[in-house]
């Protein structure tokens, strides 16, 4: 499968969103025209950041191309392009950056880890997470056979990620 579950679980609400906000528009959702979608993108600007409305644009993507129909949400389209770009430019599109934990923290976390199995695995998933920089996606994936003991500590290969 070439999308995760999470975000086909995301595209179908978001188009459901879409759906409903069409009808309610009297306008066809399926297959819908970029004019529509331009409107839609519009009418989410008070209430939506950049990303979410994005996403949902993807979600109106996904769903027209797997039913072998032109996309009506590229913002390469003048009707939905123009929209997105004056929203970039109205909103501002900073990402918001998460502080980092700090090796206090951590220590402070791993110090109050139970002495129980699961209190073990959990202190070595935040080490070997904070000390590889790993996603949580790339943690979850990790198998025995892909983890080498070196001279330097510890080899570990993620099969595949996210950032491949």
């Amino acid at each position: 499968m070439a999308t995760s579950q999470s975000t086909l679980k995301a595209y179908q609400s978001d188009f459901a969103h879409f759906h409903e906000w069409c009808r309610a528009q009297r306008l066809p959702s399926l297959p819908a025209k970029p004019a529509t979608v331009g409107l839609y993108a519009a009418s989410l600007a008070d209430t939506h950041k950049i990303s979410t409305i994005l996403r949902r644009l993807a979600a109106i993507t996904m769903l027209h191309k797997d039913r072998d129909l032109p996309s009506p949400a590229s913002l390469r389209l003048k009707a939905v392009g123009d929209v997105i770009r004056g929203l970039r430019r109205e909103k501002g599109v900073r990402p918001e950056q998460k502080r980092a934990l700090t090796t206090d923290e951590l220590r402070r976390m791993v110090v109050a880890m139970p002495h129980t199995p699961h209190g073990l695995r959990d202190r070595a998933l935040l080490l070997v997470g904070f000390a590889g920089g790993f996603r949580r996606s790339e943690l979850a994936a990790i198998d025995c056979e892909n983890v080498k003991e070196t001279d330097d500590g510890l080899e570990i290969l993620i099969p595949r990620s996210k950032t491949d």
